[in-house]
């Protein structure tokens, strides 16, 4: 990944938490609830930003596209979700385009979500299916499960 590319990426994961804070500022505490994940550049596999030790964040922004997300970028959101036991977002966005959300299925139905609340998440099947929204939707719903 060249240096124009991270650069773009850090601008639009600091633009989406400067959004998050807007919308859910009043229920996040602390700075601490809501950050860049810096060792997405050391280590593979980790998401873009970590919410409230709950929520993994995967970012993209591209010049252009046809308003649907790429596959591979959920795959990416799953994974890095699945490794720490967290919820897969994908937050992405193309030029001239709205923000969208990406979630898992379950976080509309959380009693597909736990087991017994042991904070485990289903990692494949119907349950992580993809459900696309716009910004404030996938913040009302993240709202819901902090």
């Amino acid at each position: 990944m060249g240096k124009l590319s991270r650069d773009k990426g850090s601008r639009f994961e600091n633009s989406v938490i400067k959004m998050l804070i807007e919308e859910l500022g009043d229920i996040i505490p602390d700075s601490e609830n809501l950050r860049r994940n810096l060792t997405q550049y050391q280590t593979s596999a980790q998401p873009d930003v970590i919410l409230a030790d709950l929520f993994a964040l995967e970012m993209k922004h591209y010049a252009k596209g046809n308003g649907w997300y790429k596959p591979d970028w959920w795959e990416q959101s799953k994974q890095s979700a699945a490794l720490l036991n967290m919820i897969p977002v994908l937050i992405y966005k193309y030029d001239r385009q709205q923000v969208r959300v990406v979630l898992p299925l379950y976080v509309v139905g959380r009693e597909f979500a736990l087991n017994d609340d042991e904070h485990d998440f289903p990692r494949d099947g119907n349950a992580i299916a993809p459900i696309l929204m716009d910004f404030e939707t996938g913040c009302m719903i993240i709202r819901e499960w902090l």
